[in-house]
């Protein structure tokens, strides 16, 4: 069962916006999970309204020291499941550092 779900948005608001069906969906599949979704402050503001998402988790600041701070938050939040929209590297790295045992997104090659 899944409780908790990590939503990772892209940053770029239009994209952002892009992804509100995604939610709603998720919303819709798993109606008593908590949906978190990872953005930045001015997304969060923009899209704060959303009846799809629970509670937001802020993903300011770059480098180790955020890095750090960010797979704390994760790890501490127990989530089941993570949900990586951008097609990054960078963002899939804190998921698998917390050990959120499902991680869903973009397939990449093998390095």
């Amino acid at each position: 069962m899944i409780r908790r779900i990590a939503v990772f948005l892209p940053n770029w608001v239009g994209d952002a916006l892009m992804a509100t069906p995604a939610l709603r969906a998720l919303r819709r599949a798993h109606p008593e999970a908590e949906i978190c979704v990872a953005a930045g402050t001015p997304l969060a503001t923009l899209l704060r309204g959303l009846g799809s998402v629970d509670r937001w988790l802020p993903t300011e600041g770059r480098g180790a020291r955020a890095l750090v701070r960010h797979v704390r938050e994760l790890a501490a939040r127990r989530f089941d499941w993570a949900v990586l929209l951008p097609d990054s590297v960078h963002v899939a790295l804190a998921p698998w550092l917390a050990r959120v045992p499902l991680r869903a997104g973009y397939a990449r090659e093998p390095l």
